[in-house]
């Protein structure tokens, strides 16, 4: 089983999300389970490829919209179970399964916020009243 911090995926291909739980084909869960296993990390479209069985015994190559249309339905899925996080396509060179939790202005970096301040303060230059109209305080 991978536990995540509020979602799961076991070996019964379920992933039991926050909303639902929701229950993978066979492909699915190879894809995800593989991305999970290295999560935030580029996998390699050939590696994801490679996890996937063909459907045809005979094939030796697989048509590349095939990846393009499970990557599809087991977004369209994560997405019902309400599982935090998105997989992004990484061009050329595969695909990611992010933990995507939101910034908040305490994990910025003093940097990042003397930036924004920045970037707030020549904002209002141009357009006075925009850090009302945002809610953008910093």
């Amino acid at each position: 089983m991978l536990q995540f911090s509020s979602w799961s995926l076991d070996e019964t291909r379920v992933v039991r999300g926050p909303a639902r739980n929701v229950r993978l084909s066979r492909a699915e869960y190879l894809l995800l389970s593989t991305m999970a296993a290295r999560l935030n990390q580029v996998v390699p479209i050939g590696k994801l490829s490679d996890v996937v069985p063909f459907k045809d015994p005979d094939a030796t190559e697989r048509d590349p919209k095939t990846m393009t249309v499970l990557l599809h339905k087991l977004r369209t899925k994560l997405r019902k179970a309400a599982v935090p996080g998105r997989i992004q396509n990484v061009f050329g060179e595969g695909y990611m399964l992010c933990d995507e939790a939101p910034m908040t202005l305490v994990e910025l970096t003093q940097t990042q916020v003397r930036a924004l301040k920045m970037a707030l303060s020549i904002a209002e230059i141009y357009q006075p009243g925009i850090r009302e109209k945002t809610g953008i305080s910093v």
